[in-house]
């Protein structure tokens, strides 16, 4: 149940996902009706600092959809190991999937890159900037937002949107200022830069410089270091994510009983499961047994010869087009029978010990059973030996299984055949 539930969340949040991005897309926005004379709406916008971090978000959102629908001929730039934009204007967007990318020239569109290093140092970008690489720095102006994803992060641009940044050591230089906010994910962040409006980190270290000057506000979450020397963080909501000792050892705790709860749950399973088998066979002749060493070690080794001639068999008849039902059917209950084979051994060496036992209450086999399961289990648990031990059981359980349905019905015709001979002396 607890499986169908954790399934049913987890497409519902996807679900919910795919139509919250949706909704971003297509939602229209409008300008802004403070914007200040000779300022672009999308300025007085990104530097207003009442504007909501969810209507930031949708104008993000609508750039991206208006840029990319403006220019129907995107720039898509040659492919080579390694790439070096120069020069000129480029008017489109500019996709870059190589080795090593770098860009020095104006563009006018969205820049796409995936590569091993990148280094982008247009003094004028007017657009969107999406990077994934292991070392990526990026310089000049940004007119736009700028997403990356990468290992060593290093922002020294003027952005007017919002850097959104995921990587393990990400650097705001003391030259970068950032208009929008700066979202960061990341194991180390360095800020030297400014933050016009928010800053939302989750880190291990976080370290302000004396030469940042200013951060707005927002929230920052970090585990192991924080240093801000100057106290630029004062209207940052910062706290320490640290795991406490309690909540670690409650962990311990729950994992400790959900595991005594499985094993409960099997015991009490296997103790149906010898009950069904005992109520089956109960009739049958208990044999005494002389040997114990012998029979024991018999039935392992015969247990494992059928082990590996079942897959071998059915494997052949999946080969013949007659012998595919038989196939499946006995793969099928190869399975079965590797599942029920430790309650059946502990059955079968239960009935051992009580074939010499004078009592004649063959009921007490049933609780001689669950005693034999019950040991088996404490010694599965001992390092290599538990594990040899328990493929053992299982080995001689399969054998047991088989003499079981086989040998049982040879038996009952044999005892038939016998009244037959005897009716027929008289």
């Amino acid at each position: 149940m607890k499986k169908v539930l954790k399934l049913s969340l987890i497409i519902v949040s996807i679900f919910l996902l795919l139509l919250q991005s949706y909704c971003y897309a297509t939602n229209s926005i409008p300008e802004s009706n403070g914007q200040e004379e000779g300022i672009p709406a999308e300025w007085a916008r990104t530097l207003d600092t009442n504007v909501s971090q969810e209507d930031m978000i949708l104008d993000g959102a609508n750039e991206i959809l208006s840029s990319s629908n403006e220019n129907e001929e995107d720039g898509i730039m040659p492919i080579s190991d390694d790439i070096e934009v120069s020069g000129n204007t480029i008017d489109s967007d500019v996709y870059l999937c190589q080795q090593d990318v770098s860009i020095a020239n104006q563009i006018n569109g969205n820049v796409y890159a995936i590569a091993k290093n990148v280094n982008i140092s247009s003094e004028y970008l007017n657009g969107n900037v999406f990077v994934i690489g292991q070392d990526v720095t990026i310089k000049g102006y940004v007119y736009g937002s700028v997403y990356v994803i990468g290992e060593n992060i290093n922002i020294e641009s003027e952005c007017t949107g919002t850097v959104y940044a995921l990587g393990k050591n990400i650097t705001l230089a003391e030259n970068a200022t950032i208009l929008g906010d700066l979202k960061v994910s990341a194991t180390s962040l360095y800020v030297n830069g400014n933050i016009n409006r928010e800053l939302d980190a989750y880190v291990e270290n976080i370290k302000i410089s004396d030469k940042s000057e200013y951060i707005g506000k927002g929230h920052v979450s970090y585990s192991k270091e924080f240093v801000d020397p100057n106290g630029i963080l004062e209207s940052v909501n910062v706290e320490i994510h640290k795991e406490s000792d309690e909540k670690v050892e409650d962990l311990k705790n729950v994992i400790l009983l959900n595991q005594v709860k499985s094993e409960v749950i099997s015991i009490i399973s296997t103790i149906i499961i010898i009950g069904i088998l005992y109520l089956v066979i109960r009739n049958r002749q208990i044999e005494k047994v002389e040997n114990y060493t012998r029979e024991i070690g018999i039935g392992i080794s015969k247990g494992f010869l059928w082990l590996v001639a079942t897959p071998v068999i059915s494997i052949i008849l999946l080969c013949t087009i007659i012998g595919i039902p038989v196939a499946l059917l006995t793969i099928t209950m190869y399975i079965v029978a590797i599942c029920i084979s430790m309650p059946v051994a502990s059955l079968r060496i239960a009935e051992m010990i009580f074939a010499n036992n004078p009592k004649d209450n063959k009921v007490i086999v049933l609780l001689y059973a669950i005693a034999v399961y019950v040991v088996i289990k404490v010694v599965a648990y001992l390092p290599v030996i538990g594990g040899i031990i328990s493929f053992l059981v299982v080995l001689y359980g399969i054998e047991s299984l088989i003499k079981y349905i086989f040998l049982s019905q040879n038996k009952k015709v044999k005892k038939e055949n016998e009244i037959d001979i005897e009716e027929t002396n008289k």
